[in-house]
């Protein structure tokens, strides 16, 4: 439960960052397709993920794939912190 709490709030953080990245690095003018295009991409894989996730939950056990899952996810988050494209947006000319 404490997990979820913590990865509830580090969505909320995560979304709110992206969506101010979004915000300062796209030109007005197409920054209501530029979210629409994303949250359509951005929902589509989850249905093949959830399908995936049933096939490992078989095979390793659901609090296996809960952890194998949020391992990759916090790895995914370190290496973003390590990239420096990511790390310098901020000091881009709008």
């Amino acid at each position: 439960m404490a997990l979820t709490f913590i990865g509830g709030i580090s969505g909320a953080v995560y979304f709110a960052l992206f969506t101010v990245i979004l915000q300062t690095q796209i030109d007005r003018g197409v920054l209501g397709r530029v979210f629409s295009v994303y949250m359509s991409l951005a929902i589509l894989p989850s249905m093949f993920g959830l399908l995936g996730t049933g096939s490992v939950a078989d095979s390793i056990g659901i609090t296996n794939a809960f952890i194998f899952g949020g391992g990759v996810i916090a790895l995914t988050g370190v290496l973003s912190l390590m990239t420096p494209v990511v790390m310098g947006l901020e000091r881009k000319e709008i």
